[in-house]
């Protein structure tokens, strides 16, 4: 059973990833991580804590890696992508308490 969890985990955080990617177009680097919440909720409703704590650490890398400039790199350059980033891990753990 909890192998399956980090499975559904996986899949919610690349469902996450694939819709920011099809709106990238649109945002640009604006609101990196709001989708990857709506996986976060979801992941932390349907798994336990070890899944949770996977997807906020996976949404935390792809977000960066995909969408923070420079994007291709896990390296933050500004301090507003720095905040951006401490927010959003703040948000994530109180989500999946």
């Amino acid at each position: 059973r909890s192998a399956w969890q980090y499975v559904v985990a996986g899949l919610f955080v690349a469902a996450a990833l694939l819709i920011r990617l099809v709106l990238n177009p649109v945002l640009g680097v604006s609101i990196p991580y709001a989708i990857f919440f709506l996986a976060i909720i979801l992941v932390s409703w349907f798994c336990t804590l070890g899944p949770s704590v996977m997807s906020v650490l996976a949404s935390t890398l792809l977000a960066t890696y995909y969408f923070i400039p420079p994007q291709g790199s896990i390296y933050i350059e500004t301090t507003a992508d720095w905040i951006g980033l401490v927010l959003f891990l703040g948000v994530s753990s109180v989500l999946i308490m």
